[in-house]
C-alpha cells in the first residue's frame, strides 16, 4: 500500500483508430462499462468470426479495473460512456498533478 493509505489504481483508455488502422480495415474489439465500484473492460478475440454484437462470453474476456475511459467514439452506442481529455484529466490527472506539486 502506498504512503497515505492509498493503493495503486489501474486505468485504461481506448482511442480512436489512426489512419493506418483505418486503411488496414481494423475493427473495434473493446467495449467498456462503468460499474458501482470501478469499471469493466471487455476485449473480444479479433480472430473470432464477427457477428452484429460482441457480447457472447465465448467471444470476449472481461477485466475489472478502477477506471476505463472510452475515447473511441462519441456517438457509437453500447461501447461505454465517452471520455474526453478533460474527463481523464479531471478524474486522474488533477489529483496526480496536485500530489506531485506537494512532493508526494
Amino acid at each position: 500500500m502506498a504512503e497515505g493509505g492509498e493503493a495503486v489504481q489501474v486505468a485504461v483508455r481506448v482511442r480512436g483508430f489512426n489512419q493506418r488502422e483505418i486503411d488496414a480495415g481494423a475493427t473495434r474489439i473493446i467495449r467498456m462499462e462503468d460499474c458501482d465500484q470501478g469499471s469493466k473492460t471487455w476485449v473480444a478475440d479479433p480472430t473470432y468470426e464477427k457477428s452484429e454484437t460482441l457480447k457472447s462470453k465465448d467471444e470476449e474476456r472481461d477485466f475489472k479495473l478502477d477506471y476505463s475511459f472510452q475515447s473511441f467514439s462519441e456517438t457509437e452506442e453500447g461501447i461505454g460512456p465517452w471520455a474526453s481529455q478533460d474527463t481523464v484529466y479531471n478524474v486522474l490527472g488533477a489529483k496526480c498533478l496536485a500530489n506531485c506539486m506537494e512532493g508526494k
